[in-house]
Order: C-alpha cells, then structure tokens, then sequence
C-alpha cells in the first residue's frame, strides 16, 4: 500500500471568521484542529487500514534552516482513520509564532526523516504551513483606532471613534501583522507636544501581548485628562488631540505613531454614534452617515475621483488583465488609503500614475527589483565611463559567463546620490525597486519617514519590503511622484503635468530619463504614452471627470503644512505652523512680492542632525581615531577637498562626533562635535532638481547655481533656506554658489559652515554691491566677508562687509545662527 497525497480540508476554530490555508499563514491562538483527506493505494487483497501514522517538523520562517522534530505532549503519533478523513490535534501554541511548518504522514510505521519511509518512499506530506498571523507579512503594526467597548471579531477591523468625553472611558483596539505572541508597550500623548518638542505623556501601559490579529486595551478617560495641559485644551475651543504610540519590546519591529482621538473637555461628546467604515478594508472613516460624509470630502462633482477601492480594482483589470486578482486587489486598495492625504484623487491622476507604473514594472503589476543582468556592449552603452573597459568584461554577461550583478549595480550606483562607495553593497541595496523603481539612497530617506510612520517597515534597513509588500510598494510610489510634483507642478506653459493633461511627457521626465526599449524601436517615454492613450485614460474616464483647476491666484491657501512666507515688502519673514500638519517631515516656502503677488517657490524635506562645532587648533588632527562607526566617502571630483567621513558614537548610541579626512594634498583632518541636546533641521537645496535653482514666474526670478564640482555642501538650515529665497528674489539675477553646509552639518573644511548657517557666493562683479545690498536687508546682522587683495572685495562696502584673507574668489555670508522669523500658530 501507499499514501499517495494528503490534502488540508480546513480548520477547527474557536474564533468567529476563518482564513483559508492554501497553505495561508494561520493564527496560532485561535488554532485547534486541522482536517485533512487522504488518499491510499492499495494492493490487491490488502486490507484497508484504520490509522495513519505523522510526525511534524518545524524551522524559523523564510529561512535555510533544518526542520526539527516537534515532539509530542502524549508521544502519539498516529491519528484514526475514518474513512478518508483525519483530524489532527495540533497543539499549536503562541511560542510557535513565526514558525514554517511541515507535517508529514505515512502508512507503514515507523518511517524515517525527512518525510521518507522505511522503504526510502516519500510519503504523503504537507509542507510549509506559516504559524505567522491571519495575513501575510513582515511582522508590523498595522493601525490603532479608538473604539466603543466591542468584542474583538477575528480578521475584522475594528469601528472608530473620533472624539470622546474626558469622563467616558474606551479601547484602544491594535491590529497586528505576524506579531503573535509579541509584546508591546502602548503610551498616549498630547498631539501638539510633537517632536521637536517634547511629549506630554498621559498614560501608558507596558507588557501589552498580541494574542490575536486584534487586540483591545482598555482606558480611562478621567485619568488621561487629569495629567493633560488643559490650560492649553480650553484656550482650543476645548478640545485636544491624543497620540498613541505602540512600540513593540522586539526593537527589530517599528514603533507606530497614529492619532486616535479628540478629548473634547465638557461632559457630553460631540458625536453619539460610533464611527463606520465607508467600506472594507479602505480604513476610511467618518462620523454618522457614510455618503454624507464622502459628499462633503469631493473637491469636484465627478463620482470617479474617490471611488472605493473595489470599483479601482475594475478599472484595473481593465489595463491589467493578466495581473493576478489578488495583487490588484492590495494595489487598489493600498492606493485608495493614501490618495486623498497626498490630493492623488482624480481621474487624470490616476490614469498618469499607473501608465507610469506599467512601464515601470511591466503589465503583472508587480514591484519588482532592477535587472543588472547587461551584457559587455549593454555596460558601455547604458553607463558609460563609469565602468572601464576590464571591469566590463569581467562583471558584463558574456558567453563564456553570467553578469555579476550585484558588482555592476554598486559600480554603476556607488557613490552618488547618498550612496556610498562602490566598494559597499548600497547600490545592490537601492537599485530601482518598487513599483516605480525607486533608486539611489537619497530617494529611499526621502520617502522612508512617512512609511515609518504608517507603521510600514523601514526601507533603509529593509529596502526589499519596497519588492514584498504592495502596501508599501504603492505608498512609496505615490510618495516619490507626489514629491516629483504630478499634483501641483507646472511645465513652462503654466498647464499642470497631470490633471487636465493628456500628454504623459511631463510625469515621465519627473520619473527619469527617456532611453531606449524593445530592441530600439521605441522609447520608454512613447510606451507610456500608448498605455496611457489605448488603457489607463479610458479604464478611468479622464474625458468624463470634471476634474477642474482650482485657482491658485493672489488667495492665501489654508495651509496643510508648515510654511515660511517671505515678504518683500517688509523683508520679514513668518513661519505659520497648522494646527493639522499633514506633511511632518516638509516646509513650504512662500514669497510674497511688493504688490502682494503670492509665489509658492518650492516644498523641501527637513532632517535632523545634531550641531556641530569645531576649534581652529584642538580639532585638527593628524591622524583618523579608532573606534569609528560608520562612514561615508565624499563624491570624487577632484576640486572637492573630503575624501572620507567618520562617524564616532557613544554607549548611547548618539553621535559623539565627526572626523573628516581630507583628499591628499587637500587640507588637514578635523573634528566636529556633536551636540545632541541642540538639533538643527536642514534641508537639501537641491531636493529634486538638478543645479541650477530656478523658479521664474511674472516678474519674480529666483536663480542660483550650487556648484556642485567644487562642493557637496548643498544643505542648509531650514530658517536659513526661507533668507536666502527673500534675497535672490530680490536682485533676479543668476549668482554661482559654492554652498553652505553638508548633510551632516560639518561643512568641511570650514569652521563657518557648520551648522547650515553661512553661504558662500563667486564675484560677478558688475552685480556684488546689489546681491550684499539684498542680503542686509534680508539678514540686517549679519557679517559679509570678502577678499583682501586689491582685485577683490574692494568694489563692495556696507555696513556688516570686512575684509579678511581666504576670500579672494568669493563672497562669504553668514553665520546668520538666528534669522529673525515670527512663528505663528493655527
């Protein structure tokens, strides 16, 4: 006789909704019993038999590890037989959370490991049954809502409140993903004491363990609102905003951040009826009635723009009609979440951004990592100088052997765009991946703060999740294009790149270069094009959406943002900060001219790094100190005088300081200290542009050129960057910078540039005295060097210019350590 297959029929289970196993990953607390059919072959005249025999193996998930024997309470090991069906008592048990799972049957007992019996015949077996949660996953905190006392139902989201009454009390509920059996600690906080301030904590409660995809803590209320500001509550019409954060005791999981609820400070909540989901799965919520409530979101009348994930999901299948269900299913969904946060949610948009994806990542719709696999030609066509001719031949496919393509994406990707080196594996690590294949480091940090904080995983030390996670691959998608300006940038002829917009040019230069594809009949930017043409524009009735502009002339906007407005008139600048702030990690900068004509200039990211000082005599080195953690190598044009970062931290894990090793014959090496307790936010005045800086409207003309063969310092201070926009504004001619500070705020070899505070600017003779003119008006303070020799400096005078040595090719700025700005809050 012979076991021929074993099929899983289903699962026992003490919970109200069950996951198919296909083989799914299973929830482990709410797993009792397994059923199975099995299929014997038998021999003629055997008798049927009324047991099988099995034994279960079990390994780490996802890894190469053996299969160890998982041994059993009663060391049974059969299971009777009825008819064709058995029942196994699992014994599953949260210390199997995060187990791969393989159980094996058979007939003639005993039989040996693995999965073979004493006859060296496989038996029948089912392999790989993930003990990991009810849904697949990198482990993670997928949200927090605040809900009425409910009972917690499996695979079920929970229904949210928004605003409460300091003395009524309710649950937190937490969903989960493969964090069964962890532990959590959850901490409430005022919303407003954000970072870079500090919390206000309310409450916290630790050892929280996640039994189910789902769990409940419960709160009071009246204890929260004792230790609040409510001073500060009551000046705000009563009310206050709480955060709750979730951070798993496993360091390796990411904390999660997520607004949970209103206080409201009188004794009657505003909203008597808990909140409803306006559909499955979106994690869209409103108060009362749902259709009420979406008419009152839609910026326009077309029913399209906001549809529901289900109905996109359609639309898709249209343009993708060999995409799995399932994978349209996660993107739909993923991209309906997110859509209307970052103003995605029109028709048109919709129809640029998948005609993007579909070159991008080709028409199964799934993210994907970059190929490397170029042949010796593909190399010197595709890269160029970047690979000599031996390094060609020896990492390019050939016939005599296969492309190394880990070595040509770290040649081809080392060192640039906050790469480093070649010689690490970062362009391994940061080719384009993703949906819209994301690339260079650089591009990863831009994005990564605003998935973190959805709960989503880091992509700078996991940037794989950009490949398996769709949730992550859309956001990071629609993050990058949202960056890039698909919804608010504008070409030359004023028209936008995308609502309104029929022609894809616009979007696909925001995404990357135009090459060659299909054998050089075509071009990546023509494909988009034809998809965008003959699929994406007529799944999604762009011609039907009355989609229309919406005036950006001469109103002040209500700001979503903090945002610095720079006003000519006055030379006064002011930084509104909203009371809502969607955009946490960004700063809008604004001008305002002398006719009070407004100017939105440009959007930039902030960081934030310590401040750093240095000495003219006890930081200079002569050798590199032991003991560095990581470091970072500068960009290679020879007339950038760095070579090498050093980056030395303490048992705290804080930076202690820098070191920076200069390029032979280029200067000395220096020390930069590391204040930790004094932060300075920096922005990249490069951000998503290549030098020039350049914005050109009307009579307004902001144009400067960082050169970027002599300096990497193309950072600066937040405040700082709002100074320099109201100067050049104000002469509206081209100047050549040589920067201000670097991203790690050193400014090598400067002992003035740290920090982002000073600017350098090269003679233009004919225009000095009008540019130093600008900068006191803008920074009145401030100290303005130039040269000492007679053929330099001296056609220049004010009140704050000196002359001083070193400055013979250019003018230096700064330190402006304390620009004058009004901070106005909402």
């Amino acid at each position: 006789m012979k076991l021929r297959t074993v099929k899983i029929l289903g699962k026992e289970s003490n919970v109200k909704q069950f996951y198919d196993i296909k083989p799914s990953p299973i929830c482990v607390k709410a797993l009792q019993k397994l059923s199975f059919e099995v299929n014997i072959e038998y021999a003629a005249g055997e008798k049927p038999v009324s047991k099988v025999y099995f034994k279960t193996y079990y390994r780490k998930a996802n890894s190469n590890a053996p299969f160890r024997l998982l041994e059993v309470e009663d060391g049974k090991d059969y299971i009777e037989l009825k008819g064709n069906l058995v029942s196994l008592e699992t014994g599953f048990d949260e210390n199997l959370a995060g187990a791969e799972l393989a159980i094996s049957f058979g007939v003639l007992n005993p039989y040996m490991p693995p999965f073979q019996n004493s006859h060296r015949e496989y038996v029948g077996t089912v392999k790989y049954i993930n003990l990991l949660s009810s849904e697949k996953g990198t482990p993670q905190i997928k949200s927090a809502v605040w809900s009425v006392k409910e009972e917690v139902v499996f695979g079920k989201r929970s229904l949210e409140r928004k605003d409460i009454c300091r003395n009524e009390d309710g649950f937190l509920h937490i969903e989960t993903r493969g964090m069964l059996g962890q532990k959590v600690k959850v901490e409430l906080f005022e919303k407003d004491l954000m970072p870079p301030k500090m919390y206000l904590l309310l409450g916290k409660k630790d050892n929280i363990e996640i039994w189910d995809n789902v769990v409940y803590v419960p709160i009071e209320m009246d204890g929260v609102y004792h230790k609040a500001d409510k001073l500060r509550a009551l000046y705000e019409n009563g009310s206050f905003d709480i955060v709750a954060r979730i951070t798993p005791l496993d360091t390796s999981i990411s904390s999660f951040d997520s607004t949970i609820i209103n206080l409201q400070i009188g004794d009657k909540a505003l909203a008597e009826k808990p909140a409803i989901s306006t559909v499955s799965g979106t994690q869209k919520f409103i108060i009362g009635n749902a259709e009420d409530g979406n008419n009152k979101e839609q910026t326009c009348k077309c029913p399209r723009c906001r549809e529901l994930a289900s109905d996109m999901q359609k639309r898709l299948k249209k343009c993708f009609p060999n995409a799995d269900d399932d994978v349209l299913k996660q993107i739909s969904e993923a991209y309906c979440k997110y859509m209307t946060e970052l103003k995605m949610d029109t028709c048109w948009i919709k129809a640029h951004f998948f005609a993007q994806i579909a070159i991008e990542t080709g028409i199964d719709l799934k993210p994907k990592a970059e190929s490397m696999n170029y042949s010796v030609n593909g190399l010197s066509a595709i890269f160029g100088a970047r690979f000599t001719k031996e390094e060609r031949q020896k990492y390019g496919r050939t016939d005599l052997h296969k492309a190394d393509q880990k070595m040509i994406a770290n040649i081809a990707y080392g060192g640039r765009f906050g790469n480093n080196s070649r010689n690490t594996d970062d362009g391994w690590n940061y080719r384009g991946k993703g949906l819209i294949q994301l690339t260079f480091k650089d591009n990863y940090e831009k994005v990564r703060s605003r998935i973190m904080a959805k709960g989503l995983g880091d992509i700078i030390k996991n940037p794989d999740l950009l490949i398996t996670n769709y949730e992550v691959a859309t956001y990071a998608s629609m993050l990058y294009l949202y960056d890039r300006g698909i919804v608010v940038k504008k070409d030359q002829s004023e028209t936008q790149i995308a609502n309104g917009q029929k022609q894809t040019l616009f979007v696909s230069k925001s995404v990357g270069k135009e090459h060659k594809t299909k054998k050089d009949k075509s071009t990546n930017y023509k494909d988009k094009q034809d998809f965008f043409d003959k699929h994406s524009s007529l799944a999604f009735e762009i011609d039907k959406c009355d989609w229309k502009e919406q005036s950006d002339t001469n109103q002040t906007q209500v700001a979503d943002m903090i945002t610095y407005h720079i006003f000519a008139k006055t030379h006064t600048i002011e930084k509104h900060i909203p009371k809502k702030n969607i955009e946490p990690t960004k700063y809008k900068y604004v001008y305002h001219t002398v006719k009070d004509m407004i100017h939105e200039i440009c959007t930039r990211t902030w960081i934030e790094v310590p401040n750093m000082s240095t000495s003219k005599k006890e930081d200079k080195l002569s050798s590199i100190p032991k003991g560095y953690g990581k470091t970072y190598i500068y960009p290679s044009s020879g007339y950038i005088d760095a070579y090498k970062a050093y980056y030395y931290y303490g048992e705290d894990g804080k930076l202690d300081y820098v070191v920076v090793e200069p390029k032979k014959g280029k200067g000395i090496i220096r020390r930069y200290t590391a204040d930790n307790n004094s932060m300075k936010q920096l922005v990249n005045i490069l951000e998503g542009i290549n030098t020039p800086f350049l914005y050109k409207k009307d009579d307004v003309v902001i144009e400067f050129k960082i050169d970027t063969n002599q300096t990497a310092r193309i950072y600066c201070g937040a405040d700082q960057f709002a100074v320099l926009i109201g100067t050049m504004a104000e002469i509206g001619i081209k100047y050549v910078s040589t920067g201000c500070t670097s991203k790690d705020a050193t400014g090598y070899p400067s002992l003035s540039h740290v920090n982002g505070y000073s600017f350098d600017f090269k003679y233009q003779k004919d225009n000095d005295q009008m540019l130093i003119d600008a900068m006191q008006k803008w920074a009145p303070t401030t100290n303005i060097n130039v040269g000492w020799g007679t053929s330099t400096g001296k056609h220049v005078t004010g009140i704050n210019v000196k002359p001083i040595s070193g400055h013979e090719s250019h003018i230096h700025w700064g330190p402006n350590k304390t620009p004058k700005i009004s901070e106005l809050k909402k």
